[in-house]
């Protein structure tokens, strides 16, 4: 289930924003929608082809050859990832010598 946050949201995965389209599990996305906390995404409807395509040339006639893989129509799905975070070293205070 793919899911709009609307607060913060942080646990063992990472960190989301407001406004991120995360992909959670279906019990998950529920238990966010009903506590205010996200809002569902509805899932696009696919497309039917249109009537006049034209057919997809042979394995022998395509020009990448036979063994070529298949263009997907659509992007992959994209997920939301945590951004690294920088370490950061602090200075130690020193003692003042006394003189």
């Amino acid at each position: 289930m793919k899911v709009n946050m609307l607060v913060h949201g942080s646990g063992p995965d990472g960190a989301v924003k407001p406004g991120s389209e995360v992909v959670v599990s279906d019990s998950h996305g529920e238990e966010l929608i009903a506590g205010g906390y996200a809002e569902e995404v509805p899932e696009p409807e696919p497309e039917e082809p249109a009537a006049e395509e034209a057919p997809e040339p042979e394995a022998d006639e395509s020009p990448e050859g036979a063994d070529a893989e298949p263009v997907a129509d659509e992007p992959a799905e994209v997920t939301a990832e945590p951004e690294p975070q920088k370490k950061t070293t602090r200075r130690r205070r020193t003692a003042k010598k006394s003189a």
